[in-house]
C-alpha cells in the first residue's frame, strides 16, 4: 500500500494575531482622543479670540467675510489633498477629473448644507420670539437629540449610565451659560446665516459671542402664541442639529460608499463657499442701501487685522476637525468635546 504523505500545516500564533488587533485598536483610540482634544481646544481658542477681537478690541469687520475666507482655505486644503490622494475611493478619475466628479456627485452634501441653513434660520426665528434664557436652556437639548438619532440611525446602544451622564452634561451647560440669560434675545441675522453655510454649531460660544444687538430699556410684549412658535422653532432646530450630525457621520462611515474624508470636506467647503458668497453679496447690497456714501459700502474686507486672520485660520481648522471627529469618533463624542470647550472658554474667559 502507498504510504500517505503528511502535509505540513503552518501553525498560527493566536498571541501574535491578538497583539496585532490590540495594536490597531490602541492606534484608533489614540487618533480618536487626539481629534477630540484638538476640537475642544479649537472651539475654545476660537471663542476666546473672537471675544477678544470684537468684545475687547472692538474691531469691526464682517463675520460673513471671516467665515468665507475660512471656507476658501478649507476648500484649498481639502481639494489639494483630494487631488494628490491615490487611495481606494469610489470617486471616478484622477486629479482634476476626480474633483469634477465630486462636484457633480454632491447631492448628499447639498442636503447637509440645506439642513444647516434651515437650523440657523429657525434659530433666528426663535430668538425674535423668546427670551435668551429660554433659548439657552432649550438649546442644550441638542446633546440629547444627537444621542437619540445615533441610537435610531446608527443603531448604537447607550446604557442608562450614559443617558444620565448626557443629562448631567445638559444641566452643566445650562449652568455655565447662565450669565448669558441677561443678554438680549435678538442676534444678527448675518451671524446666523454665515453659520448656516459652514456647518458650524451655532450654539457654541464661538458663534454666540460674536455679536449681540442691544435694545436698550425697551420692552416688547410677546403674546403666548408667539412664544409657543419660538419654543417650537427651537425644538425643531435642536432636532435638525442632532439629525444633521448623525447624517454627516453616517455619510462618512457608510460601508457601501468609499469617499474619503478629504473628498467630503472638499464637497462641503465648495457648496458652503457658494452659499456664503450669496450671503456676502446680499449683505453688501443691504449695506449699500443703508450707507451714506458709496465708498463706505463698497469696501470688502475692511477692518481686518492680524486677529481676524487668526480667527479665519482657526475656523478653517475647526471645519476639518469636525469631519475628522465624525470619522474617527462619533457625533455624541463631538457634542461632548464641544461642551467641554464651553467650560474651558468660561474658565479662561473669566
Amino acid at each position: 500500500s502507498k504510504s500517505s504523505k503528511s502535509q505540513y500545516v503552518p501553525e498560527v500564533n493566536p498571541t501574535h494575531t491578538a497583539s496585532a488587533t490590540d495594536h490597531t485598536t490602541i492606534n484608533d483610540s489614540r487618533i480618536k482622543f487626539t481629534v477630540l482634544i484638538l476640537l475642544c481646544c479649537q472651539n475654545s481658542g476660537h471663542a476666546l479670540l473672537t471675544r477678544y477681537s470684537q468684545g475687547i478690541r472692538k474691531e469691526t469687520y464682517s463675520s460673513t467675510e471671516v467665515v468665507l475666507v475660512a471656507e476658501v482655505l478649507k476648500l484649498i486644503a481639502s481639494g489639494y489633498i483630494a487631488f494628490r490622494d491615490v487611495s481606494d475611493t469610489d470617486a471616478v478619475g484622477k486629479g482634476f477629473a476626480k474633483l469634477l466628479w465630486l462636484v457633480l456627485h454632491a447631492q448628499k452634501i447639498i442636503v447637509l448644507v440645506l439642513l444647516y441653513s434651515a437650523g440657523n434660520l429657525l434659530a433666528y426665528y426663535a430668538l425674535a420670539r423668546i427670551e435668551a434664557s429660554v433659548y439657552t436652556v432649550l438649546l442644550q437639548l441638542k446633546i440629547l437629540t444627537t444621542a437619540a438619532f445615533s441610537v435610531i440611525y446608527m443603531e448604537r446602544y447607550l446604557s442608562s449610565n450614559k443617558w444620565r451622564a448626557l443629562l448631567l452634561l445638559v444641566i452643566g451647560c445650562i449652568l455655565v451659560a447662565s450669565p448669558s440669560f441677561k443678554r438680549s434675545p435678538l442676534q444678527s441675522c448675518e451671524m446666523l446665516l454665515r453659520a448656516a453655510a459652514t456647518g458650524n454649531d451655532y450654539s457654541t460660544p464661538s458663534v454666540k459671542s460674536i455679536r449681540n444687538s442691544s435694545i436698550g430699556n425697551a420692552t416688547t410684549a410677546v403674546s403666548n402664541w408667539e412664544t409657543a412658535l419660538g419654543v417650537s422653532a427651537i425644538l425643531l432646530m435642536v432636532s435638525i442639529t442632532g439629525y444633521s450630525a448623525i447624517y454627516f457621520e453616517k455619510m462618512l462611515k457608510k460601508e457601501g460608499e468609499k469617499i474619503t474624508i478629504w473628498e467630503r470636506n472638499f464637497q462641503l467647503a465648495l457648496y458652503s463657499t457658494l452659499l456664503l458668497l450669496g450671503v456676502t453679496l446680499s449683505e453688501r447690497y443691504i449695506n449699500y442701501d443703508n450707507s451714506n456714501s458709496e465708498e463706505e459700502s463698497s469696501q470688502y474686507f475692511s477692518g481686518w487685522t492680524v486677529n481676524t486672520v487668526m480667527i479665519s485660520l482657526i475656523q478653517a481648522t475647526g471645519g476639518l476637525l469636525v469631519a475628522a471627529t465624525l470619522k474617527y469618533a462619533d457625533a455624541v463624542l463631538k457634542t461632548l468635546a464641544t461642551s467641554g470647550s464651553i467650560v474651558i472658554s468660561a474658565v479662561l474667559g473669566y
